[in-house]
């Protein structure tokens, strides 16, 4: 089965990346918007979030070529404060959510605590 990512090109355009940025996907999935955006980084850092195994195993072979700038996070995007904390960055040059595919009652839920704790512990521009 071959993943293909919705919107990859504009997403990818409204990060606006910086080679040596720090960027988090906070939906790895299988990869394919993390792929986009760690081919663009030189000295940069991509953090890719997920809670899923299978989503990890196939996000880390098809994100080998670029895998020295990527850290692999097993976790809820919505504990993005405490990852970042653990990882030792002070701040992210641009965040990723992939949220269209499941808009469940949970889910939502979850994404509206997660923007609760954005607007606490960032400044968002």
């Amino acid at each position: 089965m071959t993943h293909v990512p919705v919107l990859l090109h504009e997403a990818v355009a409204a990060l606006d990346i910086k080679p040596q940025g720090v960027y988090v996907d906070g939906t790895m999935g299988g990869g394919g918007h993390s792929l986009a955006i760690a081919q663009r980084l030189t000295t940069g850092r991509l953090i890719c979030i997920d809670k899923d195994d299978y989503a990890h195993a196939r996000a880390r072979e098809r994100l080998a070529p670029v895998a020295q700038r990527v850290s692999f996070v097993k976790d809820d995007f919505c504990n993005l404060a405490a990852i970042l904390d653990r990882l030792g960055l002070p701040a992210i040059d641009g965040l990723l959510l992939d949220v269209a595919y499941c808009l469940d009652a949970q889910y939502l839920r979850r994404l509206r605590q997660f923007t609760d704790t954005l607007r606490r512990d960032f400044v968002l521009m």
